[in-house]
């Protein structure tokens, strides 16, 4: 863990405390913490008009927190505290397609052009784009242990730069994840097994992964009005349209086999690290009332998915 998300951590949970004090809980310590205490927190933060995403992201804090102390899966999902728990999550789904393609910008291009700049950035953001990862994690994964992983189990975890530290394993669908792994593993450096070079920390690393992609037009105020977690988005996007056979809720899609959409929005948030099969919305859009017979596909729909056959 890095001293910035460990700092993180730490003035969240602090906040949490504070709050808690200013609400009538003085607890002594953190082994007194108690679900009673998190569903008093979670009606304050409402109270107050904290949106979902910012309470979500207490509570992860709060679940580390508890793992740590032995209460392991006390700290549940927000919506399970909440005085509205529907409100939960009819705000927690994406009302805009943040994918790249939904602005009509080709990733392989793009990541071609960044090469010329930085091939480290350029194969990070490949990485993005095939596995799904978030930023922090395609800085900090292992390629070589995770191609040596993706042959022989057909599938990578994912542990370092988790969110909330959760890890996870992403299955691999597509023969062409385990050619980007490959030339990922050409660019690992031996001592820290990362492709960070020699010469970055990681704070620094991730300055000069942000200055890169500026200067690529990687921007959500400039240039091609995308941003890197766009490609998270159509990777899961691309796997659920893989699933279901028609395009995400906020692509325009619907009228899903119930069965099917149930496996992909479990699979959605499982390769996205989340335990909420809401949180399947906050890629995919609004999922309430998407069932439905099925279809005719869509005119026009691909999902951005990949050219390369399945690999299983």
């Amino acid at each position: 863990m890095s001293y910035k998300t460990a700092y993180r951590r730490f003035v969240n949970l602090c906040a949490c405390f504070r709050d808690l004090h200013e609400i009538g809980y003085r607890l002594q310590s953190v082994y007194n913490l108690r679900e009673e205490h998190v569903r008093a927190l979670v009606r304050s933060w409402e109270a107050r008009g904290d949106a979902v995403g910012t309470i979500d992201n207490k509570l992860s804090y709060l679940r580390t927190l508890v793992a740590w102390a032995g209460k392991r899966g006390m700290v549940k999902e927000s919506r399970s505290y909440a005085s509205d728990p529907e409100a939960f999550r009819r705000t927690s789904y994406a009302k805009e397609d943040k994918s790249w393609e939904a602005k009509g910008v080709d990733p392989l291009e793009v990541i071609e052009r960044v090469s010329r700049l930085d091939r480290v950035v350029a194969m990070q953001l490949e990485l993005q784009w095939a596995l799904g990862l978030r930023v922090e994690e395609s800085f900090l994964l292992r390629p070589v242990q995770a191609l040596r992983q993706a042959l022989e189990r057909e599938r990578v975890r994912v542990e370092h730069g988790t969110k909330g530290g959760r890890p996870r394993e992403v299955s691999l669908d597509e023969v062409v994840q385990v050619e980007v792994l490959s030339r990922a593993a050409d660019l690992a450096v031996s001592a820290s097994g990362t492709m960070i070079p020699r010469k970055y920390a990681l704070e620094g690393w991730r300055n000069r992964y942000y200055y890169v992609v500026r200067r690529s037009g990687i921007s959500r105020e400039e240039g091609l009005k995308v941003t890197s977690h766009g490609l998270r988005h159509q990777y899961l996007q691309r796997m659920f349209e893989r699933i279901t056979g028609r395009p995400a809720p906020v692509k325009g899609g619907g009228g899903y086999d119930p069965g099917l959409l149930e496996l992909a929005m479990r699979e959605v948030v499982e390769r996205a690290g989340h335990s909420d099969p809401y949180k399947a919305g906050a890629y995919l859009g609004r999922l309430a009332g998407a069932r439905g017979a099925l279809a005719e596909p869509c005119a026009g729909s691909g999902g951005g998915g990949l050219p390369a056959p399945a690999v299983r």
